[in-house]
């Protein structure tokens, strides 16, 4: 799904790599910190804080770049956000990147990240285990099966139960976002 939040007046967050890619971020966007193993959300008030750091290029393999410096203009440009079926993550300027939902502004990628960028499985399945997963009856009323699917819906229960996201939120991401079935 891409959500075209139109053209305004925005800050613009430009981020500046050791490879020369540069990538423009309105309000924040997150990126795989290598360090850290984990998606960071940087914004113009953390920016400094990742200014060394190494994070993810995936452009016929995966290899690191180090965020060197960065910038801020107002400009008037067109916003989007972007969520991918399957996958929580997507790539952009070649960069491993993740967009926040268009909702809450954070993002509910609901499993930690283990060894090798991978989840760590035995997390996931206690998570599973605790929050459980939902059924695509629960949703049959909003979305078709494909879309469920798509959307890795039956996971989305671990970050409720984890707080990440609210069903409210969840509910008014389907309706702006979802096509009606």
């Amino acid at each position: 799904v891409i959500r075209n939040h139109g053209y305004d007046n925005y800050r613009v967050l430009t981020l500046n790599f050791s490879d020369g890619t540069s990538i423009d971020v309105i309000a924040e966007h997150g990126f795989f910190d290598v360090g850290r193993n984990e998606f960071v959300m940087i914004s113009e008030t953390n920016v400094a804080d990742y200014i060394g750091h190494s994070f993810i290029r995936a452009e016929n393999e995966f290899t690191t770049v180090t965020l060197d410096s960065y910038s801020v203009t107002e400009e008037y440009t067109a916003a989007y956000s972007i969520l991918t079926a399957v996958h929580y993550n997507c790539v952009l300027e070649d960069m491993l990147t993740l967009t926040p939902n268009v909702i809450g502004g954070n993002y509910f990628m609901p499993f930690e990240v283990g060894k090798d960028m991978k989840y760590d499985a035995d997390k996931m399945q206690e998570d599973i285990e605790k929050y459980g997963l939902f059924t695509y009856e629960e949703f049959a009323d909003y979305v078709t099966e494909e879309q469920f699917n798509a959307l890795n819906a039956p996971q989305v229960k671990v970050a409720v139960g984890k707080g990440i996201i609210t069903m409210e939120q969840l509910y008014q991401i389907i309706e702006e976002l979802i096509p009606k079935v």
